[in-house]
């Protein structure tokens, strides 16, 4: 008798228990494949960090590879004018420089020469260090340029 009550507890137990499905959990975002339109649209659109930094190590003014990239134009602006001034600048002073060689003073007019040939150096060592800075900024902006274009447009475009 005590075998028949157990057996029928366990078929009326079994009858009301449903199956529990285990609740989903994602712990990241959830990914999707990306549609093949979207990876060809991102292949065309990308910019090159190897050719924005080329482009601005071959060219004189600072600015070229930002430029190209098409993005952060107003601190390419600044750069290209920075190159632009400091680099004019070096030039005139070399031009100052051997005006000032050509000329044999003597006297004072010696002392006034001294001084225009130290302040001709000193505006070309100066507008030196200017220029490297601008393209020194330059070529890591175009880098930086072409990094962020490319993470921006795969965001966009949700590509790979």
């Amino acid at each position: 008798m005590r075998a028949l009550a157990v057996a029928s507890l366990i078929t009326l137990a079994a009858g009301s228990v449903r199956a529990q499905t285990a609740p989903t959990t994602t712990l990241g975002p959830q990914t999707q494949a990306p549609s093949p339109a979207a990876v060809k649209l991102y292949q065309q659109d990308r910019k090159s960090p190897a050719l924005a930094v080329t482009l601005e190590t071959l060219c004189p003014i600072a600015g070229a590879g930002p430029l190209y990239v098409g993005r952060d134009g107003d601190r390419a602006g600044f750069l290209a004018v920075l190159s632009g001034i400091s680099g004019g600048a070096a030039v005139g002073s070399v031009f100052w420089l051997l005006h000032l060689d050509n000329e044999h003073p003597s006297g004072a007019s010696r002392v006034e020469n001294d001084f225009y040939q130290g302040a001709a150096i000193t505006l070309l060592v100066t507008s030196g260090i200017v220029y490297l800075l601008a393209r020194a900024s330059g070529i890591s902006l175009a880098s930086e340029s072409a990094n962020a274009h490319n993470e921006e447009l795969r965001q966009r475009l949700s590509a790979p």
